[in-house]
């Protein structure tokens, strides 16, 4: 987690240096290309274990989530990042699981306990007490 925790931070810092220069979406659209470079390995021994799950089904979803939810998500939050200072934009990033859940509510009628909804509220109030 604590590396985790670094890499993150090593990228914002690096996103927010690039931004003077490069538009967010090119360096959105290279993030997405060193990460779909270093999943492959991992895709390529799955397809080999089991070719068969390889269906339509699947890559529609692949697609969804490279193009709709990293490029979409993460573009607009390195937008952020080049429009505002990174200590601001950086605690945004604490909304991603939250509005996981909350998607997984609305579009997949999954449950929403009560501990989650005052702990995606707490975590909406401390984004939203950061930016005053």
């Amino acid at each position: 987690e604590l590396a985790a925790m670094a890499c993150a931070a090593a990228n914002m810092l690096i996103v927010k240096r690039l931004s003077r220069r490069y538009s967010p979406w090119t360096l959105t659209a290279i993030q997405i290309v060193a990460g779909m470079v270093f999943f492959s390995p991992g895709a390529v021994m799955v397809w080999r274990s089991d070719p068969a799950i390889w269906h339509g089904e699947l890559l529609l979803a692949l697609v969804f989530l490279g193009a709709g939810v990293t490029y979409g998500a993460f573009g607009l939050y390195n937008w952020g990042m080049s429009r505002i200072p990174a200590s601001r934009a950086a605690v945004f990033i604490n909304l991603v699981p939250v509005m996981a859940v909350v998607f997984g509510w609305i579009v997949l009628g999954e449950g929403l306990g009560a501990g989650q909804m005052v702990a995606a509220l707490a975590v909406v109030g401390g984004v939203a007490y950061s930016q005053r």
